[in-house]
């Protein structure tokens, strides 16, 4: 199995208006709804400023053959196996990932899920790690041919200048050599964080 990494966005949660509105207060009807009113003004402008801090990203992991692991089967068969991989990334993102993750193949399709630590470089937000989670169906038949893969980065587990980075996007194999290492490329969006605006 052949399987490359990386990439950028979280989710951010939306709390703070469900907080104000949720339950009974002694204030004045209108002062709570001036207060709501102020909360989801105050939210509404987050979220602009973190719109407006979005930014590209496209990048290209290259990526050897993965260490694929002993497989966990059904009594018909059909298997599951774990790996590790690394990679180098190039591009707007530069640096290397270490990751692992599991696979299942089918007659014609194969589903792929894994979790990198990427040590990275990010012109607009500086240096640090940060961890992608992402996922593909190949189509066994063209693996470059498939649906393009989904990344997404896990928040609360990044570390220096990407400690709050965010992002998520796309990803596809463009080309598996005979080694089965691999070429990818990566595209999306990702945000430095509210800690380091880029």
């Amino acid at each position: 199995m052949t399987r490359s990494k990386t990439a950028i966005i979280a989710s951010i949660g939306l709390l703070g208006t469900l907080v104000l509105g949720g339950c009974g207060s002694s204030q004045p009807a209108s002062t709570s709804r001036t207060a709501d009113a102020r909360a989801a003004a105050a939210q509404a402008t987050a979220s602009e400023q973190q719109d407006r801090g979005s930014f590209s990203v496209d990048y290209e992991v290259s990526a050897p053959p993965s260490n694929v692991l002993a497989p966990s089967c059904d009594s018909a068969g059909q298997c599951a196996f774990p790996y590790a991989n690394a990679g180098t990334l190039t591009g707007d993102i530069v640096g290397t990932a270490v990751g692992a993750g599991s696979a299942v193949i089918g007659t014609d399709f194969a589903s792929s899920v894994a979790n990198a630590i990427v040590t990275a470089t990010i012109a607009p937000c500086g240096s640090g790690t940060f961890v992608v989670r992402y996922f593909v169906v190949y189509d066994l038949h063209d693996v470059s041919a498939g649906r393009p893969g989904m990344w997404q980065i896990v928040p609360g587990l990044g570390s220096g200048d990407l400690a709050s980075l965010t992002g998520n996007g796309t990803f596809t194999i463009t080309q598996t050599n005979p080694d089965l290492s691999n070429l990818s490329a990566w595209k999306g969006k990702a945000r430095c964080g509210m800690n380091n605006q880029g």
